[in-house]
């Protein structure tokens, strides 16, 4: 069985963040100072191919109970997202999209979510918490009082299984490629905008690129997504027209920037290595139009 590269972030996604002209962007990493350059482990940023950048090697890899691997939800996320291309070409192109895209659209949105490390990481807690209250265990007990042994050991052995670290894994991944209907829905209510950077100005990508409050959640907050360097969604409850595009100035587009940069985990996204996505990371602002950033 082949076995497909693990994006966190999907490559055509990154794609639009690249310099122009080339596949290439530059990785802004989090701890490390501002030195940019060619190499990776010695600059910050440094330049990288799209196809190398945002790798999650062997994540979403499973185990089957017999120890052999399952490689098919790397392929099951893309075969999900792919649906999207088109939408997102348009987006890029500034073309109008209508309610069936912004439909398709908001179903990648959603999708890309679920492939964070950080969701994994959340998620793993509430596993645990659910799987220690799960049913199956009193099932099994019931199974044996009533001399059932063969059904009670096979239901203890999938709840064991399921508690392990390749249950959990298998659980998480499962997860990942279901429906979502309540975050899909929350996403199509809202109202959408795509604003376009200001003139020689640009937007930047994160590891963590849905932007939103978690504390008061998608019914409350507003949400932000770049799409390219060229345009970012910023969705909410209080926009006018839906799925409109508009132009943004250079202090809109800083602030809009501002936020995204503080969502990232990790890294940073950008077509360009410029110290002012370094500083607004560190010192959490970004300085004025003056000093020639965003």
């Amino acid at each position: 069985m082949s076995k497909p590269d693990h994006h966190e972030i999907p490559e055509l996604y990154l794609e639009g963040f690249c310099d122009p002209n080339t596949s290439f962007l530059w990785v802004f990493e989090r701890g490390k100072p501002f030195s940019p350059g060619e190499k990776r482990c010695v600059n910050n940023p440094h330049r990288r191919g799209k196809r190398k950048t945002a790798l999650r090697p062997d994540a979403y890899v499973v185990r089957r109970p017999n120890g052999s691997m399952h490689f098919e939800y790397e392929k099951k996320l893309q075969k999900k997202e792919h649906l999207a291309d088109n939408v997102i070409r348009k987006v890029r192109a500034f073309e109008k999209i209508d309610a069936a895209e912004k439909d398709v659209l908001a179903r990648y949105i959603g999708q890309m979510l679920r492939r964070l490390t950080s969701r994994d990481e959340q998620m793993g807690a509430v596993l645990e918490s659910q799987l220690a209250k799960s049913p199956l265990r009193t099932i099994g007990r019931n199974l044996a009082d009533a001399g059932r042994f063969g059904a009670a050991h096979a239901v203890l052995d999938t709840l064991e299984r399921l508690r392990s670290k390749d249950g959990k894994t298998w659980l998480l991944r499962e997860s990942m490629v279901q429906d979502f209907g309540s975050v899909h829905a929350a996403i199509v209510a809202m109202r959408w905008e795509f604003v376009r950077a200001a003139p020689s100005r640009y937007f930047v990508a994160t590891d963590d690129p849905v932007v939103f409050d978690r504390h008061t959640g998608l019914q409350a907050s507003p949400l932000l997504f770049p799409l390219s360097q060229s345009v970012i969604l910023v969705a909410n409850h209080w926009n006018g027209d839906d799925l409109p595009y508009r132009d943004s100035s250079r202090e809109e587009t800083r602030k809009l920037n501002s936020i995204v940069i503080q969502s990232a985990k990790n890294e940073i996204y950008s077509p360009y290595p410029d110290e002012w996505i370094h500083r607004g990371w560190i010192e959490g602002v970004i300085f004025p139009s003056s000093e020639g950033n965003t």
